[in-house]
């Protein structure tokens, strides 16, 4: 039986990578900085794997960052 996801947490939308961040985590960062590029007017950055693309966050685009 396949597991269903929920689209909504509270008032948030869930958006569900193809990747997986246990193994191949350069393509999920990739992907979901990508994404929140496109959808997002802020980015929260939970760990030290993203941070090779937060330069390129910073020249391509005016959007506000916050890593942790």
């Amino acid at each position: 039986m396949k597991h269903e996801r929920s689209r909504f947490s509270d008032q948030t939308r869930l958006i569900y990578i193809l990747f997986t961040a246990s193994n191949q985590r350069f393509f999920y960062d990739f992907s979901s900085i990508l994404h929140s590029l496109i959808y997002a007017d802020t980015l929260l950055i939970l760990g030290v794997t993203a941070g090779i693309f937060l330069p390129f966050v910073r020249l391509f685009t005016k959007k506000k960052y916050t890593k942790y």
